[in-house]
């Protein structure tokens, strides 16, 4: 049986391979040098990467944004051409502060409605599956899907506690806030909702902030949504953590914490190395079903495969 499967994202165009070994086991070759591209399951653990590459591959294959720099060349800023979605990429951010900032306004004239942050430890994935997802909806969507994506509600507790109990997560709310971490306990997720979670799980919603988080000891990364945040965006991220998918690194850029932790294949590296300059288009299933229902139908074309 093949080691792999090979899978497509919506987002920056990479392949991204399912594997079948053990976590913490790394498998080489005899030709491999200290340094080649791997292939690293699953993503939380993966390091933040070259965001400025990944982002500007983005930008090169999703239309409507405009680009600029407001600052000689620190940040980067997209602004999509309906003058409402924003995404940032900070190149020198605080030591504490975001790196990347993905954000609706009411209006091209009005207030801000919600942004979400992830600092400088989290890996690019996990931002731009967000940015592919409401790109997506802003581009091809319908008005609904649209206003979904950028300001829309659903029950988001119900939604949130479905997915992770789907995905074999704990529960470990408490009376101050929702809390489920993931069974290897290197990723969880906490809803502020003032302990109504816990009190009563099939009890009335309200809007809360949400943070997902990943990794242990000083390598682990945060990302936080505003409590107007969309529930289709917030899974969208969630997504990356509940789904065993992977990433492609340099061995060096895979932070030493999390390297007998995560599954690292060698065997890979030259797929690997392509795909950090793929040539060409997705195909077959995931290009059919992202032209059909966009990042939804693409997720569930490449984990099925």
């Amino acid at each position: 049986m093949p080691i792999c499967t090979r899978i497509l994202t919506l987002g920056p165009a990479r392949c991204r391979l399912r594997l079948s070994a053990d976590p913490g086991s790394t498998i080489s070759t005899p030709h491999d040098t200290a340094d080649d591209p791997q292939v690293v399951l699953p993503v939380h653990l993966a390091g933040p990467s070259d965001g400025a590459s990944a982002f500007t591959q983005f930008l090169d294959e999703h239309d409507g944004w405009l680009r600029f720099s407001p600052d000689g060349g620190d940040t980067t800023v997209a602004v999509h051409e309906d003058l409402c979605a924003r995404i940032q990429l900070d190149h020198e951010p605080a030591l504490n502060g975001p790196r990347w900032t993905i954000a609706v306004y009411d209006s091209p004239v009005s207030n801000l409605s919600w942004h979400a942050d992830f600092d400088v430890l989290t890996p690019h994935e996990i931002p731009l599956s967000v940015a592919s997802s409401l790109s997506y909806a802003l581009g091809h969507g319908s008005l609904a899907r649209r206003d979904q994506a950028q300001w829309g509600s659903r029950p988001t507790r119900e939604v949130l506690a479905r997915d992770l109990r789907e995905s074999g997560w704990q529960d470990v709310s408490t009376e101050n806030q929702m809390e489920f971490r993931s069974p290897d306990g290197l990723a969880g997720l906490v809803r502020w909702d003032g302990g109504a979670h816990h009190r009563s799980p099939a009890g009335p919603d309200a809007p809360a902030p949400v943070k997902l988080w990943g990794g242990t000891g000083d390598q682990q990364w945060q990302a936080t949504f505003t409590a107007a945040a969309p529930t289709l965006l917030i899974t969208e991220a969630l997504a990356e953590l509940t789904e065993p998918l992977t990433a492609v690194r340099h061995l060096s850029e895979v932070p030493l914490a999390h390297r007998d932790l995560a599954t690292v294949d060698r065997r890979q590296a030259a797929a690997a190395s392509r795909s950090l300059h793929p040539s060409t288009a997705p195909s077959g299933t995931a290009a059919a079903a992202a032209t059909a229902t966009g990042p939804a139908a693409v997720r569930s074309a490449r984990t099925s495969r």
